[in-house]
């Protein structure tokens, strides 16, 4: 999943946006099922040889409980799936765990990709101008690294020049998945949706909103083309008429 930073909007339910500032597009599809290797020169790796990785978690902000779909069989090539618990949460630049939790995000995979990369270097600078989320599995049975399902941060109302709506400008669902199939975890980006969703409509904001290349998924959870940019890019929209539906289906959709 790519989400890029979203432009300005003009005005409550009138947008008019402009040029939003890019990243640079990024796919990695690889498997990463050796999560204590260590990194090697040229090479993706894993630094996260931690004994005690699964007493480690980011619940510093806990906002909302949701679940996940997990894959626990097959019925020929589709398939199986039982809910999974886990936590939408904000994460706080001066807590102590959470920055400690980033900082070895920042040498595993994560750190490698440009969207969760350039997050993660925000959140280690201290960048205090723009909110960081993250959605955690309850397990404590797996290891932090395995445990961490997305990574969102949104815009700063201060870069907007109508700040009435939340701004997504990076998402990343998790990469330990990308590739599998079928997958053995769905719904991590979806639910970041409905995080951000749900903390739009605390806020009082007038829309959820981002830019994405990724067409087919939010064309399929109800977001609405309105612009594309001079990079290809379509600039999407969630009307805050459309909050409490989309947050209906989800629950409904992964049983919470």
């Amino acid at each position: 999943m790519r989400v890029n930073l979203l432009p300005n909007l003009s005005r409550r339910n009138n947008y008019t946006l402009q040029k939003p500032v890019t990243a640079t597009d990024s796919i990695v599809k690889r498997e990463y099922n050796d999560y204590s290797a260590q990194k090697i020169k040229g090479s993706f790796g894993c630094g996260f040889a931690l004994k005690s990785a699964k007493s480690v978690s980011f619940t510093s902000t806990p906002l909302y409980d949701v679940k996940l779909k997990k894959l626990v069989g097959l019925n020929g090539k589709r398939g199986i799936y039982a809910p999974q618990e886990a936590s939408f949460s904000q994460l706080k630049i001066d807590n102590p765990e959470d920055f400690e939790n980033m900082t070895k995000m920042h040498e595993s995979v994560w750190g490698y990709l440009d969207l969760s990369g350039a997050l993660i270097n925000n959140f280690i600078q201290k960048r205090d101008f723009v909110d960081y989320y993250a959605i955690e599995l309850k397990d404590e049975n797996l290891p932090f690294q395995k445990k961490v399902m997305s990574l969102m941060q949104t815009a700063s109302p201060q870069y907007t020049q109508f700040p009435d709506a939340l701004n997504i400008s990076f998402l990343q669902a998790a990469p330990q998945y990308l590739g599998t199939k079928p997958p053995a975890m769905k719904g991590a980006g979806e639910l970041a949706i409905y995080g951000a969703v749900k903390v739009a409509k605390e806020q009082g904001k007038s829309a959820v909103a981002l830019t994405s290349i990724n067409d087919k998924f939010y064309d399929k959870i109800g977001f609405k083309k309105h612009h594309k940019n001079g990079v290809g890019e379509w600039c999407y929209i969630l009307d805050e008429k459309d909050f409490d539906s989309y947050i209906s289906r989800v629950e409904n959709k992964y049983q919470f």
